[in-house]
C-alpha cells in the first residue's frame, strides 16, 4: 500500500455512478394526408410506440422514474456492503452521520435491501491533544468543522494494535475530492493530518521536547514502530504537519509552545537560583545554601562540616 497520499490499492473494486439518462417523452402528431382511414391507423399506432418511454431505454440501463432527481446516490458498494465486509475490508466508502468529540459516526449502504443503512463509529487514529492541553475541548469543535455531517468518505481502517491483524474502530478518514463522490481509492491528505497541520491536534503520544529529549526523528522511528501495519503510511505526513505547526506557531500548536516556553523558562530559572547561574549542580558558581552543601541529610545534621552545618546537593533537602 502506498503512503496516503498517493492512490491505495484496497481488495474490492472502485465504484463510479452513472445514471442513464432519464428518457424524454416525444409528442407527434400525424400530418394530414389524404389518405384512407388506414393511413390515419398506422400513424396513430407509430405515435403511440414513440409515446412510450419503456421502450426508448438504453439495453441494460436501470430504470429511472419520472419523478427521480439528479442528486447523486450515496456511495459505498454498488449493492451495498455485506455484514461481514464492514467487519474485515480496511477501505469503506460511506457517509458522516454524527460526530461526538473525535468520535465519527459513518453509514455504510447494506445489501440486505433497497433501502437498508448501518453506521460505524471511528476514533481518528494517531492523533489527540497529546500533550497539549489548550486542544483538548477545541479539538471536538474542529472535527466537526473538518467532516461536516452529510461529506462523502473513504475511511482507511487500522488494527487495535501493532501486534493485531484484526481492524479496530481507529481510522484514517479522507474527504471526497471536490465535485466528487468518494471511492475506495484515498483522495489527498488524510482529514487526521488536516487537523494536525492547521494546529488543532498533534501526533499521539506526543513528542517529547525538553532539551535533553531524543532526536524528533529518533520519536518518530518510535511511534513508527509501535502502530500497526496499516498506520505506517500515516507517521512521517502527520509527523511532518506537527513539526512544521509547531516550528511556525500554527492555531493551538502555537499556544501549546508558548506555554511549553514559558514552563522550560521558569525551570531554568529555578535551575539557576539553586545552582548558580550555570544550573549545573557541584560547580563553582553553586550558591553557599543546603541545596548545595555536600554530604547534607535534613534532620540529621551531619555530613563533612559535621555538627549541623552539613550540606545537600540534592534539590529535595
Amino acid at each position: 500500500m502506498s503512503g496516503p497520499h498517493g492512490p491505495y490499492q484496497p481488495s474490492g473494486q472502485s465504484f463510479e455512478w452513472n445514471r442513464p439518462p432519464v428518457p424524454q417523452k416525444r409528442w407527434t402528431k400525424p400530418r394530414l394526408f389524404a389518405v384512407g382511414a388506414v393511413g390515419v391507423l398506422i400513424f396513430a399506432i407509430i405515435g403511440s410506440c414513440i409515446d412510450s418511454p419503456s421502450d426508448n431505454k438504453t439495453p441494460g440501463a436501470a430504470t429511472v422514474s419520472d419523478t427521480s432527481t439528479t442528486s447523486p446516490p450515496p456511495p459505498g458498494a454498488a449493492d451495498g456492503y455485506t455484514f461481514d465486509e464492514l467487519d474485515t475490508k480496511q477501505i469503506l466508502v460511506g457517509t458522516v452521520e454524527s460526530i461526538s468529540f473525535s468520535e465519527v459516526s459513518v453509514g455504510f449502504e447494506v445489501d440486505e435491501d433497497d433501502t437498508a443503512k448501518t453506521s460505524m463509529d471511528f476514533e481518528l487514529a494517531l492523533i489527540g491533544a497529546a500533550k497539549c492541553y489548550a486542544m483538548s475541548e477545541p479539538l471536538g469543535k474542529a472535527v466537526v468543522e473538518a467532516l461536516p455531517v452529510g461529506s462523502h468518505v473513504t475511511v482507511v481502517r487500522t488494527a487495535e494494535k501493532a501486534s493485531s491483524t484484526e481492524l479496530g474502530d481507529e481510522a484514517f478518514i479522507h474527504l471526497a475530492a471536490p465535485g466528487n463522490m468518494a471511492t475506495d481509492t484515498a483522495f489527498g491528505p488524510s482529514v487526521n493530518e488536516q487537523l494536525v497541520a492547521q494546529g488543532s491536534a498533534s501526533l499521539m503520544p506526543g513528542f517529547d521536547r525538553a532539551p535533553d529529549a531524543p532526536a524528533l526523528s529518533v520519536q518518530i522511528e518510535t511511534v513508527r514502530a509501535s502502530v500497526p501495519v496499516q498506520s505506517e503510511p500515516y507517521v512521517d505526513p502527520i509527523a511532518a504537519a506537527d513539526i512544521k505547526a509547531w516550528d511556525e506557531r500554527v492555531g493551538l500548536a502555537g499556544v501549546c509552545r508558548a506555554s511549553w516556553e514559558k514552563i522550560a523558562r521558569e525551570a531554568e530559572e529555578s535551575q539557576r537560583r539553586i545552582y548558580g547561574p550555570d544550573g549545573i549542580p557541584d560547580t563553582d558558581d553553586d550558591p553557599n545554601n543546603n541545596y548545595n552543601v555536600p554530604g547534607y541529610v535534613p534532620g540529621t545534621g551531619g555530613g563533612s562540616g559535621g555538627g549541623g552545618g552539613g550540606f545537600c546537593r540534592s534539590r529535595f533537602c
